[in-house]
């Protein structure tokens, strides 16, 4: 039988607060969950792969990010707020 992978679906909060997340593979796409102040990641999860955590925050439009943040995405909300997701 041959390995096999799934794509598995993570959340970050839209809040102050810095979130931690362990990744055994790829990530593929980040959108707002609609309704709610959630970031959705979606990632390949392989299990025989090594892991990686990063760890994430969410910054709106205009608030001061540190310089060290690596960028990953923006989402807009169905409430037209914008967000920017960025990771160390």
């Amino acid at each position: 039988m041959s390995a096999t992978k799934q794509v598995l679906r993570y959340e970050i909060p839209v809040d102050l607060h810095t979130h931690s997340i362990e990744f055994r593979g790829p990530v593929l796409h980040y959108a707002i969950k609609p309704g709610d102040r959630m970031i959705s990641v979606w990632a390949e999860h392989n299990p025989s792969e090594n892991s990686l955590t990063r760890m994430y925050k969410v910054y709106g439009t205009g608030e001061d990010i540190p310089a060290y943040l690596r960028w990953h995405a923006t989402c807009v909300s169905e409430d037209g707020f914008v967000w920017h997701v960025y990771s160390y």
